[in-house]
Parts: structure tokens; sequence; C-alpha cells
């Protein structure tokens, strides 16, 4: 099986359970979730030995984050404009 990353003993968290093992990726997708996996097929490898390892986690934290600059943005505009024009 080829990879172009494996994240080795990682403590995998799911919503259910939390586990050591290595996972597969290709692309940006995860391709395979067991104890060990082969590394001599792997463009990378990453030792995350005693890090958390939690597929799927990053994307939407990252939205969230965006959605909250956003309405901040939002705001502050709407802010500026009103003060536009109470002095126009």
């Amino acid at each position: 099986m080829r990879f172009d990353t494996i994240i080795r003993n990682g403590t995998v968290v799911t919503a259910t359970d939390t586990f050591v093992a290595d996972i597969g990726i290709n692309g940006d997708k995860v391709s395979a979730l067991f104890d060990k996996l082969p590394t001599e097929n792997a463009a990378k490898v990453i030792d995350a030995a005693g890090l958390l390892v939690i597929p799927g986690a990053a994307l939407p934290a990252l939205v969230a984050d965006l959605q909250q600059i956003q309405a901040a943005n939002t705001k502050m505009l709407d802010y500026y404009k009103a003060k536009q024009r109470a002095f126009a």
C-alpha cells in the first residue's frame, strides 16, 4: 500500500474512542488506520508518539474561526458606516 504521508504512533481521538495507531494519508484524505503501517512506500513519515491525532478536527475548527471573524468584520463595518452617516 502506498501513502503520501503516514502519521505513526499517534494517540488517535475519535468521537467514541482513543487508541494508539498509524494513519495513512493520500492527498487530503485518511486512507488507512491500523496498529502498524509499513513505511517503505510512504513519501513522508511523521512520528506522533505522545501526541494526540484528531482526524477531521482541524477543518471544522477553521470554519468556525472564519465564521467568527466574518461576523466580527461585518459588525465593525456596520459600526463605521453608521458613524459616517452620523457625521455626513
